[in-house]
């Protein structure tokens, strides 16, 4: 019954990350239209900080749910979730960063290239992650 729970917790954070995944095509759109970048920005905004909440919450769940250490499957997992991570705080600080500049009229050019960049990496690690889950039950 735990390992259902856990399950089900695990599953519904990857829900989460899965709505990221669009985030770097959303702002690549939005690149001539302040208002609609903006918007987008702030909503991501949440989001992304709900991501790092899910990101403790699936690395625990994962672990109560994982039964052979040993398995090079779960060290990839692991390299995964810290790349993952990585990715998740530089878009966080290039988010933030941009919507400061937006709010002050200042150029944001350089932090929105920095932001796509990084949101595009955190995009590939969590379709990497969600490829590894799939891989081990193929």
């Amino acid at each position: 019954m735990t390992y259902l729970i856990n399950y089900a917790i695990h599953l519904l954070i990857s829900v989460l990350f899965f709505i990221l995944i669009a985030f770097p095509f959303l702002i690549k759109g939005t690149m001539e239209e302040k208002q609609k970048q903006s918007r987008i920005l702030n909503t991501y905004q949440r989001v992304i900080w709900l991501a790092h909440g899910g990101l403790i919450i699936a690395l625990v769940s994962g672990i109560l749910m994982t039964t052979d250490w040993l398995s090079i499957w779960v060290w990839l997992v692991l390299l995964c979730w810290i790349v993952l991570g990585a990715f998740l705080g530089l878009t966080a600080k290039m988010c933030r960063l941009t919507i400061e500049k937006l709010k002050k009229n200042e150029d944001s050019s350089v932090e929105f290239e920095k932001l796509r960049r990084f949101s595009l990496l955190l995009s590939i690690a969590i379709i990497v992650m969600f490829a590894l889950k799939f891989i081990r039950y193929v």
